[in-house]
């Protein structure tokens, strides 16, 4: 359950996210919303409570902003007759969905393989 600081920090955090205004700081967005100055210089109090991500969750799923709904869109893109559109509609959701494997590099030190480089005479 959340409190009605919890939704308004949600909601305001949720009107400040892309627009065209000057962006706000999550502890600017805390004074506004009546939270105290210790607590707005470490947000984290409040971010991380289970209210407050409740309530931004809701948000962004009622916006279509959450992932799934991204995800939703991204396969009608997957699905279009449009080629281009496809093909970064599959890395997208790839993406996404963490399938790019990480990169592994393994870096051979050649001073123990000099001589098999070089014969010497």
């Amino acid at each position: 359950m959340s409190t009605l600081k919890q939704r308004t920090a949600a909601t305001k955090t949720y009107e400040s996210l892309g627009g065209d205004k000057k962006t706000k700081t999550i502890g600017e967005i805390l004074r506004e919303c009546n939270y105290s100055i210790k607590t707005s210089e470490n947000p984290a109090m409040i971010t991380k409570s289970e209210g407050y991500k409740t309530e931004l969750e809701k948000l962004l799923k009622e916006n279509k902003i959450d992932k799934n709904s991204r995800l939703k869109r991204m396969a009608e893109i997957l699905y279009d007759k449009d080629k281009r559109s496809s093909i970064a509609a599959n890395g997208e959701i790839s993406k996404m969905l963490g399938d790019y494997a990480p990169v592994k590099q393994e870096i051979d030190d050649l001073r123990d393989k000099r001589e098999e480089l070089v014969k010497p005479e």
